[in-house]
């Protein structure tokens, strides 16, 4: 955004101005270490993966012809309309499109926090929106959610061992063996056993997004949601949690629909993406293809208004920005 608007730029680190210069250089040819960081870590207009799209194992999850109507008297809102894909496992669909466009009302249908009007869910070939009782409690585990806000959506007088051995513990593992899976996913996230007794007051942002991945992941899901999961996010710390939810997708497997209003982040994430507008989903295909070629006036409109589309910035590999990193935290 200061890239389309601005004619210098002016970066503050730990409360001192470190550099103010003309927007180019400070895109192209960062000097200071903390801006070479920064500017790394802003996701650009290009897709980072390709899906096997001659792929014919079964689904992990199939999504047939989802509505969600709100009545009011009789006033009706179609807030989704006939939402339908399938994702395969280790896929990521990205789901793009303004506010008001329906992509939260896609995830909340999708794990039942709503119910949905008509349609079908179907989790590992079980109708997930069909289970009642005992089923769903137990399906339940098949599809978890990471929720957008990383300080409103951990209770503030739990511990972070209370809240990721909980569902574990509902699910019938032993305290013990919950417990262990626990230290296991938090060190996975880069926080580790010392963080099992504290509460989120204790985490930065960033910090308590990761216990929420943690949390999310240790039912072992086949499906995760991850509804605006990182827009809380400064873009460095965002950056961290998106390569480690491919770290992680790459370990586990599971498929995970990614939802979010900025088309550069779902380029470094999504398999596929789909633009949704008013409840519909007006265009679906692999990332590259709608990122390069869209079809849809809408999609067009919206990779036309994505800020900083224009700037390439060079890239950094990861050694030198841990190496960067590094020498900043010892300042």
């Amino acid at each position: 955004m200061v890239a389309d608007v601005a004619d210098r730029v002016a970066l503050l680190c730990c409360g001192k101005l470190i550099e103010e210069v003309p927007k180019h250089d400070v895109l192209m040819t960062p000097k200071e270490p903390y801006t070479q960081l920064l500017v790394d870590a802003m996701p650009l207009l290009e897709t980072t993966r390709t899906p096997d799209v001659t792929r014919n194992d079964p689904p992990v999850v199939e999504v047939k012809s989802v509505h969600k109507v709100y009545s009011s008297g009789k006033k009706q809102v179609h807030a989704l309309n006939d939402a339908s894909f399938v994702l395969r496992s280790g896929e990521t669909l990205g789901v793009v499109g303004e506010s008001g466009s329906g992509k939260s009302t896609l995830a909340k249908t999708l794990i039942r926090l709503e119910e949905p009007t008509e349609g079908a869910v179907v989790i590992k070939e079980t109708d997930f929106l069909g289970l009642t009782g005992d089923d769903l409690v137990k399906a339940r585990k098949n599809i978890q959610m990471i929720f957008q806000d990383p300080y409103g959506s951990l209770n503030p007088s739990q511990s972070v061992e209370f809240m990721v051995t909980r569902g574990l513990q509902l699910q019938g593992i032993s305290a013990r063996d919950a417990r262990d899976r626990a230290i296991d996913l938090l060190e996975q996230v880069g926080l580790g056993e010392k963080a099992m007794r504290r509460k989120p007051r204790n985490f930065s942002g960033g910090q308590r997004q990761r216990i929420g991945i943690a949390r999310a992941l240790s039912m072992e899901p086949d499906v995760v949601i991850a509804d605006e999961s990182v827009s809380a996010l400064d873009l460095s710390v965002q950056k961290q949690v998106l390569r480690l939810m491919n770290d992680l997708q790459s370990k586990y497997k599971m498929a995970i629909i990614f939802i979010t209003h900025d088309l550069r982040v779902a380029a470094q994430i999504s398999d596929y993406i789909t633009e949704m507008e008013k409840g519909i989903m007006v265009e679906f295909g692999p990332a590259d293809q709608v990122f390069n070629a869209p079809k849809h006036d809408y999609t067009k409109r919206l990779l036309e208004a994505a800020p900083g589309k224009d700037w390439h910035p060079p890239r950094l590999t990861t050694e030198e920005a841990r190496a960067i990193a590094a020498s900043i935290e010892r300042a």
